[in-house]
């Protein structure tokens, strides 16, 4: 008889916890405390980190050999520099005589839209914005607009 009294005793002071929390008595005095460890926060996951891609185009008004506009491009560089001195090395690598930097972008898309009478160089978020953007500005003040080259340096997950 004194087990099933103690074991009714300590059901029924479970019962009056809520969830995650267990019943303390002692010198009079019934509390509920939190279980330890219950309903803990899952580990938190690692912060996803993104790495900055640069990319630049070069241009060069008269090739070497004395022919059309000659255009040197990078993308998904790590640095500014990087990009800058790639967009150089391929401009020269087609001919350019004096080839120098006419965009640095990062994180970004950019486009070229060439005309009759010159080029619109352009870095937008994405590339069908670049493009537009180029087309528009171009058939402002130009005809025969169309798009020579069109490239993204977007940024690189990490992690």
């Amino acid at each position: 008889f004194c087990i099933l009294v103690l074991s009714n005793s300590a059901s029924s002071e479970g019962g009056t916890c809520p969830d995650g929390y267990y019943p303390q008595t002692g010198s009079g005095v019934s509390a509920c405390l939190p279980i330890p460890g219950y309903n803990d926060e899952q580990p938190k996951q690692p912060e996803i980190r993104w790495a900055t891609r640069w990319g630049a185009i070069a241009i060069s008004s008269k090739s070497t050999s004395g022919g059309p506009t000659v255009v040197g491009a990078a993308t998904s560089k790590a640095s500014k520099a990087k990009a800058q001195k790639t967009a150089i090395a391929e401009c020269r690598s087609k001919g350019g005589a004096k080839c120098s930097i006419k965009l640095a972008y990062y994180n970004q898309c950019a486009v070229i839209v060439w005309g009759d009478a010159g080029y619109n160089l352009v870095n937008e978020v994405s590339l069908d914005k670049a493009t537009s953007t180029a087309m528009q500005s171009c058939k402002k003040t130009d005809k025969n607009c169309q798009v020579y080259y069109a490239a993204c340096s977007l940024p690189e997950r990490l992690n």
